[in-house]
């Protein structure tokens, strides 16, 4: 019976991973110089990451205690690109405001911005521009919802496909 009840966990858990997204909400701010990343899933669990003096501080929280709290240490490694690429997200919104001395520059940007936000599949990118500012600045709000099931079953199967594909390095024969 206990087996039992395991195994129905295990799998009402897989079924959430899959069906329920999560939550995500991002802010970056130059004029106030910081930048926060909110993530929840199931309203039990709560992420919050932002940039203090230079260095990543997280806050993990389950059922409103604190799990985890402190600042990431930094790896040896570099980034793994891998993990953008398998990446499931959907309902994509980004608002950006933003505003460049030189009225050229600001109009590049525009159009730049313009064609990545096409290209990368965001359902809703909104641009702001103040093409004569006394100040620059620039300030980014997204939204979005990552499907994490979708998101670890991408990243296994890209890493299968590095295992499986074969380097050929040509052949040497003796005679």
């Amino acid at each position: 019976m206990f087996f039992l009840i395991i195994v129905f966990i295990i799998a009402l858990f897989i079924y959430l991973i899959y069906t329920r997204p999560v939550k995500l909400e991002f802010r970056l701010s130059s004029g106030e110089m910081d930048m926060k990343l909110y993530a929840s899933w199931l309203t039990i669990f709560k992420i919050t990451a932002e940039r203090m003096n230079f260095r990543t501080h997280i806050a993990v929280h389950a059922f409103k205690l604190r799990l985890y709290s402190g600042f990431i240490k930094k790896a040896g490694r570099s980034f793994n690109t891998d993990i953008l690429r398998a990446l499931s997200l959907s309902d994509t919104e980004l608002k950006t405001r933003y505003g460049l001395n030189e009225p050229h520059i600001t109009g590049i940007l525009f159009g730049t911005l313009s064609a990545i936000g096409s290209m990368a599949g965001i359902e809703r990118f909104e641009q702001h521009t103040e093409f004569i500012t006394a100040d620059e600045y620039l300030e980014i709000e997204g939204s979005s919802e990552l499907n994490i099931g979708k998101t670890v079953t991408n990243y296994l199967r890209l890493k299968s496909k590095e295992r499986k594909r074969r380097k050929y390095h040509g052949s040497i024969s003796f005679e």
